[in-house]
């Protein structure tokens, strides 16, 4: 099968995902008023430019050899302000992501419109498939916008913390401040915007997932929050705890320990540790210079929490196409 062909099954563009996401954005549109999507407009456009201006004095610090620190520093209200918006933004994009998925199958059995949907022949994998990905497809944008807010606010993170970021250290009477390689945020990137994107297909997944199970979108909705909780963050809790109470750092597990402890943390803030950690450098000794994090345990990480975030959808996917047949849709050939 062809990488298209993959593309085309889990990604139909069939007449459930055109319904579904004509529907969604007239419901969208419909309860939103003129003057809260122009605030909302405003306000997203103001946190981008301040995220690509994060970004655009970091990356250019680093090719000049300069510490933004200062300059940060010196207008840390307003950055912390920032961050709170990004935070609340990113739980709010999530919420309306869960509420999209749950209402879709769960509409369609409280309207009474199911037995139609089935009588159309189009089986439970493309039912299913293509609710979610209507939702993928109708989110997408918001995810976009919501990865370059992330980065910014980790590359502001960074900065504050400072220790995460640069390492100023006195020697010889000298004041050397050591930065991160340029290509180090291009890798911050690339993996933010991926767990951006894996939370998204993850969390549509978990909305479909909970609207096969009952009749009442507000109970679907609930239950799609219930069940995001219980797939991601209880587990990785387990292991952070676990880790952190019964067992202690030994050179003969150190890498597993790094990438389960590693993995665990991504999975939790969805890969803002992993992304800081890019742009990161370490503590050097009488003024040697500080050696870079181990880059190689951060992407296996980053890796470790994509494959989970995957096998999560595929499960969540399949439990509600499951759903959908005893509910009397066709099984898939």
């Amino acid at each position: 099968m062809t990488i298209a062909e993959r593309y085309a099954a889990w990604f139909p563009d069939n007449p459930v995902m055109r319904a579904e996401r004509s529907y969604q954005e007239r419901s969208t549109e419909r309860r939103a008023r003129r003057w809260r999507r122009g605030l909302a407009r405003l306000v997203k456009t103001v946190l981008i430019g301040m995220s690509i201006g994060m970004i655009g004095a970091g990356l250019l610090g680093s090719l000049l050899g300069i510490d933004i620190g200062d300059a940060v520093n010196d207008a840390s209200g307003w950055l912390t302000l920032f961050a709170i918006f990004v935070t609340t933004h990113h739980f709010g994009v999530m919420i309306n992501t869960l509420s999209l998925g749950a209402n879709s199958i769960a509409r369609e059995k409280q309207g009474q419109t199911w037995d139609m949907l089935v009588l159309t022949g189009i089986d439970a994998r493309q039912i299913v498939r293509g609710k979610w990905a209507a939702t993928v497809r109708r989110q997408l944008p918001a995810y976009l916008v919501l990865a370059v807010m992330r980065i910014g606010a980790i590359v502001l993170y960074s900065v504050v913390t400072n220790s995460l970021f640069s390492f100023t250290v006195g020697y010889g009477g000298d004041r050397l401040t050591y930065l991160p390689h340029p290509l180090s945020y291009a890798l911050l990137a690339g993996v933010v915007t991926l767990m951006t994107l894996a939370n998204l297909v993850f969390t549509a997944a978990c909305g479909v997932w909970a609207s096969a199970v009952t009749q009442r979108p507000a109970m679907a909705q609930a239950r799609a929050i219930g069940t995001r909780i219980v797939l991601l963050l209880v587990p990785s809790f387990v292991v952070l705890f676990f880790f952190g109470r019964f067992l202690t750092y030994d050179a003969r597990i150190g890498p597993l320990y790094d990438l389960l402890l590693g993995a665990g943390l991504t999975l939790v803030d969805n890969g803002a540790t992993a992304g800081a950690n890019l742009v990161a450098v370490r503590y050097g000794w009488e003024g040697s210079p500080p050696s870079p994090l181990n880059l190689g345990l951060v992407l296996a990480s980053t890796l470790a929490a994509l494959g989970i975030y995957a096998l999560w959808t595929v499960v969540a996917l399949r439990r509600a196409q499951t759903l959908a047949v005893k509910h009397l849709a066709t099984p898939p050939e």
